[in-house]
């Protein structure tokens, strides 16, 4: 991080400063951005100004250089800019730090033969980076954004803060429908799942408070799951989703993530 004082020092420094940013919005980033685990964000989302204060001030800094950095980029995009810029002299981090934007892609095409022609050389890369776009926006293909997001910052091809900005760019909407598709899956007379254990791992990792998990399990089997995802989209589409994902594989329901798979990119028939 450089000549600067150690990240655990300067957080405890500003620890006063950390109650008046946006502390949801910096918890969001920094999960987006793969530096917070679900369970971590949405246990620590809950708590109040000081208990988000002394999370972050107690934990960022054995996340990591890149995750004390993420913090920063947040805290810009935030309108917390003036105290970033602090941050980044006390810890030695230079306010110019910026990771290189123009690395090469010629890795993409590293089994082409060389040509001599720049222009033509050029042209090719153009037309083949858009061949790759094809294919990833294909609905046949699946792709971890956020991994590849992940893989293009510590490459130098995009900026941390471009990083966390386009993570965001996951429109809600499409995670909302995927959610309801899953429901539509969960209520199909053909997929059997087992409610009681769903509910527990949603519980689990926050997505239902325990109040709600022994309220839902009264209900018969179709009301189970219809509580279950009514709840679901009250939170984070994202997380939601994501943690539905996790909580299938984890069941070993092979048949539901496939039948998921199936559907996407298909309209929905069943109002849900």
């Amino acid at each position: 991080m450089g000549s600067g004082k150690p990240i655990a020092d300067v957080m405890l420094k500003y620890q006063r400063e950390f109650e008046f940013i946006k502390h949801d919005d910096i918890l969001r980033d920094l999960r987006i951005g793969g530096f917070l685990e679900n369970q971590e964000f949405w246990q620590n989302v809950k708590k109040d100004v000081n208990g988000k204060v002394s999370f972050l001030v107690e934990n960022l800094p054995g996340k990591g250089d890149r995750a004390f950095q993420a913090f920063l980029a947040s805290l810009e995009q935030h309108d917390h800019g003036t105290l970033a810029g602090a941050l980044r002299v006390d810890s030695g981090l230079s306010l110019s730090h910026q990771e290189p934007r123009s690395a090469p892609v010629a890795s993409i095409m590293q089994n082409e033969p060389e040509r001599g022609n720049s222009t033509r050389e050029e042209v090719d890369y153009t037309a083949t980076l858009r061949r790759l776009k094809t294919i990833f926006k294909d609905k046949n293909t699946l792709i971890d954004m956020d991994d590849f997001l992940d893989k293009l910052a510590e490459k130098g091809l995009i900026s941390m803060a471009e990083e966390l900005e386009f993570k965001k760019k996951s429109e809600e909407v499409d995670y909302t429908a995927a959610l309801r598709r899953l429901k539509t899956i969960f209520k199909d007379k053909n997929t059997l799942i087992d409610m009681d254990d769903f509910l527990d791992k949603l519980a689990e990792k926050g997505l239902i408070s325990m109040a709600e998990e022994l309220e839902f399990k009264k209900k018969s089997y179709a009301e189970r799951i219809d509580s279950a995802f009514f709840a679901l989209l009250k939170k984070n589409p994202k997380l939601a989703y994501e943690c539905v994902l996790k909580i299938i594989g984890e069941m070993e329901r092979d048949d539901i993530k496939a039948k998921f798979l199936n559907s996407l990119g298909k309209p929905s028939s069943q109002n849900v």
